[in-house]
């Protein structure tokens, strides 16, 4: 009778340590990914920006003119 109680813990043991393995794991995992998404969620921006930078830098002379055009429309419509 011993033995079958011994060997019944054993499994419970055995199965309950499984699983808290599994969920351990499995929360590590989780967080892994979370912490990967917000990684790549800024360094999307970052990129962004620096895009911007770029095309700035190449186009500044395009974009000075277009301000001082977009300038003179919004004065015009409020005189």
């Amino acid at each position: 009778m011993a033995e079958i109680a011994a060997s019944i813990g054993y499994w419970f043991m055995l199965i309950g340590g499984c699983l808290i393995a599994a969920a351990l794991l499995g929360g590590i995992g989780w967080i892994v990914c979370q912490v990967w998404t917000e990684f790549l969620s800024t360094f999307s921006a970052i990129r962004k920006v620096e895009r911007l930078i770029y095309e700035f830098y190449h186009h500044k002379q395009e974009f000075l003119e277009w301000k001082a055009e977009r300038e003179r429309r919004e004065n015009d419509g409020r005189s």
